[in-house]
């Protein structure tokens, strides 16, 4: 077996909704319980209209390029090229794509089960 692995966040995420590193993957590297990686490229009025919430999990999003919408319970903001969120777990969040867009999103731990929609 290597101790490293060369892929393509795009190919290797396609079976996982973008995530390509995280407890979810059967390659021997890229499974981990201690983060998840998500590679996204969301086109223009995608969005998800339930609340998410992940029960242990922080999660960073960092726009790369593009528009995004993200809600908190209290409050919405708009996120562009650099913007990022930082949420800690148990906050619910949405988001909706303003623009075609580019994102990288950290999730950690990466737990079975942690994430919920509401």
């Amino acid at each position: 077996m290597s101790s490293y692995l060369i892929g393509n966040a795009i190919e290797d995420g396609k079976n996982h909704r973008g995530w390509f590193v995280g407890n979810f993957i059967e390659n021997q590297i890229a499974h981990t319980t201690d983060v998840e990686i998500k590679w996204d490229e969301p086109k223009k009025g995608t969005k998800r209209d339930d609340w998410s919430i992940n029960t242990t999990a922080h999660t960073l999003t960092v726009v790369i390029f593009g528009m995004q919408r993200v809600t908190f319970q209290d409050k919405s903001f708009d996120l562009g090229p650099g913007d990022y969120f930082l949420s800690q777990p148990g906050v619910p969040h949405k988001y909706e794509i303003l623009e075609d867009s580019l994102t990288m999103s950290v999730r950690w731990p990466s737990l079975p089960n942690d994430h919920i929609n509401r």
